[in-house]
């Protein structure tokens, strides 16, 4: 057709040369390949603009009327004549293709289907009218409920004349997925489908009104799931994923439902955790469920947490997930920054890209100071989140004034902080008061990643150690985790630590202390501990190092975490 082809003139003049016919209805039907004998683009993995139903009634205003007889001659005379017909045909002004709708993509891939010539059943949703093939609902238990129910009142109604039934023009919407049903319809629950008042027959057409209440069900998943009806290998992509599979379990597409099930198990990452969460667990999918919680534990503060969809988690989740002893910290410091910088995107919804976090201090360093953020009557609802941050592991300076800058923390809480680093320092690095390893413990760790050794240097009321992983030989795939004390002249501490920073000489110091490391292998979560041991650590060299964790690793990245008390000794 002419108005495929866009920026090629010479195209479009040949094809307005090529339909310039008189009016047929025969002829009309093979230009527009309302025939399945026509020959047309079975292309349809990719999406084509067709002409549609409306284009289709302005194109028969626009032509030229003939009477009968003409039509009888058009029709005796064949398509190897030339015939004259006169056809208005607007071109886009654009010479980029025009992006086709939700409606004409369902359209074009439901023209594959050479079952029938034309649908016969029309289903409004979503503010959209769906031409539908009856032959196909099999694949849906509600949509072919639906249609069965549509049989059953016209058996019972079999005295309804004909014409009555066409002058049917009231249809009442079906409730779907918890809204309140009006008092003329039907709330159709999605395991028990009951026989709905929203389905009407207009002569040769069943209309079917629905009424779907979920804020994942949109057109462009309703264009996936009906695209079903007429194709197997239909391609769901990872941004659509969520909706789609909410979508077929609304329509109790079943075997779509398992597709997009798998797709969203191997597609979770920042910008689909949150949304197959949510969706996952309104369907109570637990293998979805279990794999997002396990991805938001390794990277909620090392990736989720530099990005805009932090805002998408849920306080529910937030909270489980930085109370879980599987979750990976780099330091306790940044545990602080996440749920301070998920506060401000909770307090800011309009933003659109991710600020930086001397944006988020700034933000609330201009609050009132007559009281902190949690003590006023909006922020006491978050005291639960900054309740799992361990304030006793932020030990440099520099985060403890920003702490004290922002004002979210009441003062009280600023104090104990203080406090507690006076007196660990002044008695010898005891941790008092803190006696629970899985609340007390301060945790540490980085990711490796194609790597052969990495280490980093952990520093806690005046005992230094350095945190350890290296590969046990060039050609083995075993790496071992460990760390050790430093001496206050050891090299890798830096001038500028050993200047500085407070150090403990005491010959011996009793910690306690977990190894953790976790990778992800084929989709399949690995974790290795040591447990939790308690040893002593001098400054000898046989000494100052704790015991060795070999495992054998296949695949990077590898999330390690070393969590450490110093217990009262």
């Amino acid at each position: 057709m002419p108005d495929s082809l866009y920026s090629d003139m010479l195209g479009t003049t040949q094809a307005l040369k090529a339909i310039n016919m008189p009016f047929n209805q025969v002829l009309a039907h093979q230009i527009t390949g309302m025939y399945p004998t026509c020959n047309r683009n079975l292309m349809y993995c990719k999406d084509f603009a067709f002409m549609n139903e409306r284009q289709w009634s302005l194109l028969k205003k626009t032509s030229k009327p003939i009477t009968k007889a003409e039509d009888a001659e058009v029709q005796s005379m064949g398509t190897s004549q030339s015939f004259h017909f006169s056809l208005n045909v607007s071109l886009p002004s654009s010479s980029q293709p025009k992006r086709p709708t939700s409606k004409e993509k369902c359209l074009y891939k439901s023209s594959t289907n050479m079952s029938t010539l034309r649908p016969d059943v029309l289903l409004k949703a979503l503010g959209m009218e769906w031409e539908l093939d009856s032959l196909s609902f099999h694949k849906s238990d509600v949509l072919f409920d639906l249609l069965n129910s549509t049989l059953d009142l016209n058996t019972n109604n079999s005295d309804i004349t004909p014409q009555d039934q066409d002058n049917v023009k009231s249809i009442e919407p079906t409730k779907m997925d918890g809204a309140q049903p009006s008092n003329n319809s039907i709330e159709i629950d999605l395991t028990e489908i009951t026989k709905p008042r929203a389905v009407a027959k207009k002569g040769d057409i069943t209309v079917i009104d629905l009424l779907i209440d979920d804020p994942y069900v949109t057109q462009r998943a309703m264009t996936t799931v009906l695209s079903h009806l007429y194709r197997e290998d239909v391609d769901i992509d990872s941004r659509d994923a969520a909706g789609v599979f909410a979508t077929s379990m609304a329509l109790g597409f079943k075997q779509l439902k398992e597709s997009c099930k798998l797709v969203m198990l191997n597609s979770i990452s920042y910008k689909t955790v949150c949304h197959y969460y949510s969706v996952a667990s309104k369907f109570d999918e637990e293998d979805v469920v279990k794999v997002c919680e396990h991805w938001l534990e390794l990277n909620l503060i090392q990736d989720l947490s530099k990005r805009i969809q932090l805002r998408d988690l849920s306080n529910e989740l937030l909270e489980n997930t930085l109370n879980s002893d599987r979750l990976f910290v780099p330091s306790e410091y940044s545990v602080y920054k996440t749920v301070s910088s998920w506060l401000f995107l909770q307090l800011n919804p309009q933003l659109q890209v991710m600020p930086s976090y001397t944006v988020v201090i700034s933000y609330f360093n201009s609050m009132p100071k007559s009281s902190s953020f949690l003590d006023s009557e909006y922020g006491q609802v978050y005291n639960f989140l900054f309740s799992s941050i361990r304030l006793h592991g932020i030990t440099d300076s520099k985060d403890i004034q920003d702490i004290q800058m922002m004002n979210i923390l009441p003062q009280s809480s600023i104090v104990e902080l203080l406090s507690q680093q006076i007196t660990a320092l002044q008695c010898g690095g005891d941790m008092m008061g803190l006696k629970q390893f899985n609340t007390a413990a301060v945790r540490h760790g980085f990711v490796l990643c194609d790597v052969s050794s990495h280490s980093e240097v952990l520093s806690l009321y005046g005992f230094h150690f350095e945190l350890k992983a290296k590969r046990k030989d060039y050609e083995s795939c075993t790496f071992q985790f460990y760390f050790k004390r430093l001496k206050p002249n050891d090299p890798i501490l830096g001038f500028q630590s050993c200047e500085r920073n407070t150090f403990s000489l005491r010959s011996e110091r009793e910690v306690r202390y977990c190894v953790t490391v976790q990778y992800d292998l084929n989709g399949i979560q690995f974790m290795e501990s040591s447990g939790v041991l308690s040893s002593k650590f001098g400054l000898g060299r046989t000494t100052s190092k704790s015991k060795i964790l070999s495992v054998d690793i296949q695949t990077t990245p590898v999330y390690i975490s070393y969590a450490l008390q110093l217990p009262p000794s």
